[in-house]
């Protein structure tokens, strides 16, 4: 699972490692699903929802092994994280001071590695 793709870039770069990727994000673009194609990539469900409550009921109804959470980190990173934790696998994006909502969770959470700008959660 990954939430918030924006253009779809991150999405593509995980389909190449994991069977299937389903990307969630609220804002809608057409370009996801053009770039995929274009590249002939069909391994990826790209999800529109209209907010966090939407997103948490699509979230709930899967089964996945992994997450990588890089949505709107001044408002969702928390909740992001509630919704995926239960994977054991939570790859967080930009943990940097210039994000200190991301900072701050993996700093609490414990059983976190850094590398450069991400943040790797294991249960």
């Amino acid at each position: 699972v990954e939430i918030g793709t924006c253009n779809g870039l991150t999405a593509i770069i995980l389909s190449r490692r994991f069977q299937q990727v389903i990307s969630i994000d609220n804002e809608p673009n057409p370009q996801r699903e053009q770039i995929a194609a274009h590249l002939g990539i069909r391994n990826i469900m790209f999800v529109t929802v209209k907010d966090n409550a939407e997103k948490a009921k699509v979230i709930e109804c899967l089964d996945f092994d992994g997450a990588y959470v890089d949505g709107d980190h001044a408002r969702d990173t928390e909740s992001d994280f509630a919704l995926v934790k239960r994977c054991g696998q939570v790859l967080f994006h930009e943990h940097w001071p210039a994000q200190p909502a991301v900072m701050n969770l993996a700093g609490r959470l414990g059983n976190v590695a850094t590398k450069g700008k991400f943040a790797i959660w294991t249960a």
